[in-house]
Formats: structure tokens, sequence, C-alpha cells
């Protein structure tokens, strides 16, 4: 079961980025609907990251979301 965040959690920062909370629950809301870990790194994900269609990938130095538009290989990143 996916418990929302509460509407007291900060979700963004001042300065317009993620907070842990955010990443807390995308990463169950993942979890939930692709069985599998949230993946994360340094820079885009578009042709270094291969997974299948609807996985997400978080950008680290960005921070940026992502989210897998193909079927399968390590192109078709789009940014969320």
């Amino acid at each position: 079961m996916i418990i929302p965040p509460l509407k007291s959690d900060v979700l963004v920062d001042s300065n317009g980025r993620p907070t842990e909370v955010f990443f807390a629950w995308l990463e169950d809301v993942t979890k939930q609907a692709n069985k599998s870990d949230v993946a994360t790194g340094a820079g885009t994900p578009e042709g270094a990251v291969t997974a299948t269609k609807g996985k997400f990938y978080i950008d680290e130095s960005g921070p940026a979301l992502y989210i897998k538009t193909t079927e399968t290989g390590n192109t078709g990143w789009s940014a969320v």
C-alpha cells in the first residue's frame, strides 16, 4: 500500500529541489508500480542506463527525474 506524503511534508526545498521525503515517496510508488528500485546516478540516463518502459531514474547531480518511454534498451528516457 502506498502512503501519500502528509500535507505538512515539504516535498521541494527553497531552491526548488526535491527533498528526501519526496524521493522516499517516489521510490515507494515506483517499487509498487514496477516492482523494482528507482535507478539513480549523476547525469542523464540517455544512452547510459538500460531499463524497460515505465522505469524511473533520478539524476542526483541535477536533480532531475526521468521516465523510460521505450520498451527496452538504453535510449528513450524523457525528463518529467
